[in-house]
């Protein structure tokens, strides 16, 4: 049997594959000439993946993404990419952009969104993605509880944070600094000139074993230069690594580490914990809480969840219909039993705690426009609301905040110039306690964290 009768007699499994093939392509593609159709520029996308197929792989952020895009368009007011399948059009002009968000405003309220509330009540169901008169009911209820009076009130229990991490790290460095002190006592005794002496014997018989290698490998190799490539690094890394061993001491400075990211992720959920959700948790003295791990889970966008987002991008019908939420329900169901627990606590006991949970309690109880002659009504705001805004809160701040201190304390340790100008400040401002007043008072540690 021939070739061409192999082929032929699979011609028709061929002709499918072939069919489904094209109408794979055409509906990857069948939009990509959206922005052509319109006379917009715009950078040339990847089937299915559009323009986002290196964020998708993890090679760039999406922040860089739209770096790159904005200087390949620059002088154009705007230019067009692809989420996927979705075409969106970025704005690069300042003014275009100011007149959108503030002039124009009324016609750009809603955020885009691809998930649904009814699937996913706790990520949809916040200000940032409802719509229309629903967005506008909630903000009008929200935007009074975050004056900056309430806001002064909350800044105690950020304080308190604070003071918890300030606690960690100084118990953290006097244990690192004993740690070495002990073992340095414990060592030094063993390396006295007589046992030294010793040992020599054995750093002798070493010396002759590494000689022979490398006698060996000359007359193998006629090599002159393989000491000089092979032989003095290692020696001076060994001299080296001995030296920061047993002298480190000597330079009259005590060197800690600590990983940076780790304690401010730990600070910030620890301070959004507190002002959101109204429970005090220490992360620092007990990494593997609840809410820490919760809330870690919440804010990772990788793996199963990142298939989950594609699904709703690509198929969000199809997702729809198959309900499947885009936060895990273990935490979801923590999230939400957390807050609704602390709502009927407070309610029952009558407690007032100056946080968000307390600010959205009250908020329940004001009325909002109706947007019918001018008329007042109560919004209905239930308890999936209130863990909603909450919620939000988490997903803004809890990667944001803790990055933002992890670069600004990098680039403060690199430029002692501003370290010490930056202390000089805080020992000039603060006396006795930290204070919302003199926070903002500090002109040169906005210039920094800015």
């Amino acid at each position: 049997m021939g070739v061409w009768d192999v082929v032929w007699s699979y011609s028709d499994w061929l002709l499918v594959l072939g069919l489904l093939l094209l109408a794979a392509h055409t509906y990857a593609t069948w939009n990509h000439d959206f922005f052509s159709k319109k006379g917009l520029p715009y950078t040339k996308p990847w089937p299915i993946f559009g323009n986002m197929g290196q964020a998708v792989l993890k090679q760039t952020s999406f922040a860089d993404i739209l770096l790159r895009m904005y200087r390949q368009h620059k002088g154009h007011r705007v230019n067009g990419m692809f989420q996927m399948t979705l075409p969106i059009t970025v704005i690069n002009d300042p003014e275009l952009l100011k007149r959108i968000v503030v002039k124009d405003f009324d016609h750009f309220v809603d955020h885009y969104s691809i998930i649904p509330p009814e699937v996913d009540p706790l990520f949809a169901g916040n200000l940032f993605f409802l719509k229309g008169q629903r967005w506008r009911d909630m903000r009008a209820t929200l935007s009074p509880a975050f004056t900056s009076s309430k806001m002064k009130n909350m800044f105690l229990l950020l304080s308190k944070c604070g003071q918890q991490m300030g606690d960690f790290l100084e118990e953290t460095f006097n244990k690192q600094g004993q740690r070495w002190r002990d073992m340095r006592a414990t060592l030094s005794p063993a390396f006295t000139s007589s046992k030294m002496k010793n040992m020599f014997l054995l750093l002798s018989k070493c010396g002759k074993q590494m000689g022979d290698f490398l006698e060996e490998t000359f007359n193998k190799q006629g090599g002159r230069d393989l000491l000089s490539r092979f032989g003095l690094p290692v020696i001076l890394v060994l001299k080296r690594n001995l030296f920061a061993f047993f002298c480190d001491g000597h330079t009259g400075k005590d060197v800690h580490s600590i990983e940076m990211k780790d304690l401010f992720t730990r600070f910030t959920n620890d301070v959004i914990a507190s002002t959101a959700f109204g429970v005090t948790v220490d992360s620092l003295k007990n990494p593997n809480n609840e809410f820490y791990l919760a809330g870690k889970e919440l804010t990772n966008f990788e793996g199963l969840r990142s298939l989950v987002f594609m699904g709703y991008t690509l198929c969000s019908g199809l997702m729809k219909f198959l309900r499947i939420p885009f936060t895990s329900p273990e935490v979801s169901k923590f999230i939400h039993t957390l807050v609704t627990d602390t709502l009927r606590t407070r309610e029952r006991e009558g407690i007032v705690r100056p946080d968000m949970i307390h600010l959205l309690m009250e908020a329940r109880k004001e009325t909002v426009s109706d947007g019918v002659n001018g008329g007042k009504a109560k919004l209905d705001l239930t308890d999936e609301d209130i863990t909603a805004q909450a919620t939000v809160f988490f997903l803004a701040g809890f990667d944001t905040a803790s990055t933002l201190l992890c670069f600004a304390s990098y680039f403060v340790a690199l430029n002692e110039d501003v370290q010490d100008r930056l202390q000089a400040e805080i020992d000039l401002v603060f006396e006795d306690e930290v204070t919302y007043e003199t926070v903002h008072s500090m002109k040169y540690l906005d210039m920094v964290i800015s």
